[in-house]
Protein backbone atom coordinates (compact mmCIF):
# COMPACT_ATOMS: atom_id res chain seq x y z
CA UNK A 1 0.00 0.00 0.00
CA UNK A 2 1.40 3.03 -0.88
CA UNK A 3 2.29 6.06 1.55
CA UNK A 4 -0.03 9.40 0.63
CA UNK A 5 0.33 12.17 2.46
CA UNK A 6 -1.98 14.39 1.38
CA UNK A 7 -2.69 17.16 4.90
CA UNK A 8 -0.41 20.13 4.40
CA UNK A 9 0.67 20.47 8.25
CA UNK A 10 1.89 16.30 8.22
CA UNK A 11 3.65 16.98 4.99
CA UNK A 12 5.45 20.30 6.85
CA UNK A 13 6.31 17.71 10.04
CA UNK A 14 7.61 15.24 7.25
CA UNK A 15 9.66 18.45 5.88
CA UNK A 16 11.37 19.06 8.80
CA UNK A 17 12.45 15.70 10.06
CA UNK A 18 13.60 14.84 6.28
CA UNK A 19 15.54 17.55 6.80
CA UNK A 20 17.02 17.07 10.31
CA UNK A 21 17.96 13.34 8.99
CA UNK A 22 19.63 14.90 6.08
CA UNK A 23 21.72 17.30 7.98
CA UNK A 24 22.23 16.06 11.75
CA UNK A 25 25.96 16.61 12.78
CA UNK A 26 26.03 13.68 14.47
CA UNK A 27 23.80 10.63 12.95
CA UNK A 28 23.53 7.01 14.41
CA UNK A 29 23.61 5.64 11.47
CA UNK A 30 25.85 7.58 8.83
CA UNK A 31 24.23 6.24 5.93
CA UNK A 32 20.92 7.48 6.43
CA UNK A 33 21.75 11.17 6.35
CA UNK A 34 23.59 10.29 3.00
CA UNK A 35 20.90 8.38 0.91
CA UNK A 36 19.99 9.54 -2.22
CA UNK A 37 16.41 7.99 -1.49
CA UNK A 38 16.04 10.74 1.59
CA UNK A 39 17.10 13.28 -0.35
CA UNK A 40 14.55 12.31 -3.22
CA UNK A 41 11.65 11.66 -0.64
CA UNK A 42 12.36 15.54 0.67
CA UNK A 43 12.44 16.79 -2.96
CA UNK A 44 9.15 15.42 -3.61
CA UNK A 45 8.05 16.17 0.37
CA UNK A 46 8.74 20.25 -1.08
CA UNK A 47 7.33 19.70 -4.32
CA UNK A 48 4.23 18.41 -2.66
CA UNK A 49 4.19 21.18 -0.19
CA UNK A 50 4.10 23.91 -2.75
CA UNK A 51 1.18 21.79 -4.58
CA UNK A 52 -0.75 21.84 -1.31
CA UNK A 53 0.79 25.38 -0.04
CA UNK A 54 -1.68 27.07 -3.14
CA UNK A 55 -4.67 26.53 -1.06
CA UNK A 56 -2.79 28.05 2.01
CA UNK A 57 -1.67 30.98 -0.18
CA UNK A 58 2.32 29.78 1.00
CA UNK A 59 3.32 28.53 -2.30
CA UNK A 60 5.02 30.97 -3.23
CA UNK A 61 7.56 31.07 -0.15
CA UNK A 62 7.98 27.45 -1.02
CA UNK A 63 8.31 27.81 -4.55
CA UNK A 64 11.53 30.03 -3.71
CA UNK A 65 12.15 27.44 -0.61
CA UNK A 66 13.05 24.91 -3.43
CA UNK A 67 15.99 27.14 -4.90
CA UNK A 68 17.79 27.63 -1.80
CA UNK A 69 21.32 27.31 -1.84
CA UNK A 70 23.79 25.80 0.59
CA UNK A 71 25.44 28.34 2.55
CA UNK A 72 29.01 27.69 3.32
CA UNK A 73 29.76 27.48 7.51
CA UNK A 74 26.20 26.74 8.00
CA UNK A 75 24.89 23.93 9.96
CA UNK A 76 23.85 21.67 6.84
CA UNK A 77 27.60 23.10 5.53
CA UNK A 78 29.54 21.69 8.50
CA UNK A 79 27.30 18.66 8.46
CA UNK A 80 27.85 17.47 5.20
CA UNK A 81 31.76 18.49 5.62
CA UNK A 82 32.23 16.66 8.39
CA UNK A 83 30.83 13.39 6.89
CA UNK A 84 33.06 13.56 3.03
CA UNK A 85 36.25 14.45 5.23
CA UNK A 86 35.71 10.97 7.14
CA UNK A 87 34.73 9.14 4.27
CA UNK A 88 37.65 6.82 2.90
CA UNK A 89 35.29 6.80 -0.53
CA UNK A 90 36.05 10.55 -0.72
CA UNK A 91 39.78 9.96 -1.83
CA UNK A 92 39.15 7.75 -4.25
CA UNK A 93 36.20 9.42 -6.17
CA UNK A 94 36.95 11.40 -9.50
CA UNK A 95 36.31 15.17 -9.62
CA UNK A 96 33.12 14.39 -11.74
CA UNK A 97 32.13 11.97 -9.15
CA UNK A 98 32.65 14.62 -6.23
CA UNK A 99 30.24 16.68 -8.21
CA UNK A 100 27.16 14.82 -8.49
CA UNK A 101 27.62 12.87 -5.08
CA UNK A 102 27.83 16.45 -3.44
CA UNK A 103 24.61 17.49 -5.29
CA UNK A 104 22.38 14.79 -4.52
CA UNK A 105 23.95 14.25 -1.13
CA UNK A 106 22.38 18.48 -0.45
CA UNK A 107 19.20 17.73 -1.72
CA UNK A 108 16.79 19.27 -0.99
CA UNK A 109 19.01 22.03 -0.90
CA UNK A 110 20.97 22.91 -4.57
CA UNK A 111 24.76 24.12 -5.12
CA UNK A 112 26.05 26.94 -7.57
CA UNK A 113 29.32 25.75 -9.11
CA UNK A 114 30.85 28.07 -6.94
CA UNK A 115 29.51 27.10 -3.59
CA UNK A 116 30.22 23.25 -5.22
CA UNK A 117 33.70 23.89 -5.73
CA UNK A 118 34.48 25.81 -2.56
CA UNK A 119 32.67 22.68 -0.63
CA UNK A 120 35.23 20.42 -2.30
CA UNK A 121 38.46 22.62 -1.73
CA UNK A 122 37.06 22.56 2.13
CA UNK A 123 36.78 18.60 2.21
CA UNK A 124 40.10 17.86 0.61
CA UNK A 125 42.05 20.46 3.19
Amino acid sequence: MPLIVDDFYELLALHRALFEVRFISDPNDPAVPASPFIGKIAERTIAAIVELGREYETAEGWEKWKRIKMVPNSREWNAVLSEIKGSEKWGTMKMEEKKAYLEERVLPLKLSDETLDLLIRDAEN
